[in-house]
């Protein structure tokens, strides 16, 4: 019989995967990149989805009923909206501030981003007007809900950093914050006031204010120095 040590295989298996929870800093460039690629994966597919949600109430309202203004500018008002977003957060998770932002930290971000993405593929699926005639949760609703986590993601990282001194951000987009407010209250406004919220008037109407809010977002405030 050797002499040499018997190694035990199913010990070995336990010492390699014992579970050591660790949450890291992202100074690590590796880190960042697979932060980066995943979550441009998932804004890219989302995106997608997105568009083909959009795609598919407006064409059979078109095949049925024609073009209308209203059909027009609603699907203007979601691509306001999706793109303001859209853009918003992919910068957001690739700035270097994010990405090296401390893992438990990161994933907050990316889950609310990933949850206003999921919304705005539901507002693409609700973007022909004779569609929201018969539904609960329409148009008008889904853009104060859009608006609503975004406002929430910004308070939560106060909160957070106000209760933990580890999660306390540099920068907090107390802009965004107030923009978002401000369009979805004027959003509520203009269903609240109007007879037939998806007639023509109501639609150029939310997509003036959305347009607007695309306008302040990108150029105007622009923290991502985009323009």
């Amino acid at each position: 019989m050797s002499d040499r040590a018997i190694v035990d295989p199913v010990g070995a298996r336990r010492s390699r995967f014992r579970w050591k929870p660790q949450i890291r800093e992202g100074n690590d460039a590796a880190l960042c990149d697979r932060r980066q690629t995943i979550a441009s994966l998932f804004i890219v597919v989302l995106l997608g989805i997105a568009y083909q949600e959009m795609l598919s109430p407006v064409r059979d309202e078109i095949r049925s009923k024609g073009f209308s203004i209203s059909i027009v500018f609603f699907v203007l008002t979601f691509f306001c909206i999706s793109m303001r977003f859209f853009i918003g957060n992919q910068l957001h998770l690739m700035c270097e501030g994010v990405k090296t932002l401390r893992g438990d930290i990161w994933l907050r971000d990316f889950f609310i981003i990933i949850i206003e993405a999921i919304f705005i593929c539901f507002l693409g699926g609700v973007s022909a007007p004779a569609i929201n005639e018969h539904i609960p949760v329409n148009f008008y609703h889904l853009i104060v809900i859009i608006c609503g986590i975004d406002v929430a993601w910004v308070l939560l990282q106060w909160m957070s950093g106000m209760a933990w001194t580890r999660w306390k951000a540099d920068f907090i987009p107390w802009s965004w914050a107030v923009l978002n407010t401000i369009v979805a209250a004027l959003t509520l406004l203009i269903y609240w006031r109007a007879k037939d919220p998806f007639g023509s008037g109501p639609a150029v109407a939310v997509f003036a204010v959305n347009l607007a809010a695309f306008f302040v977002d990108i150029v105007l405030i622009d923290y991502q120095d985009l323009i």
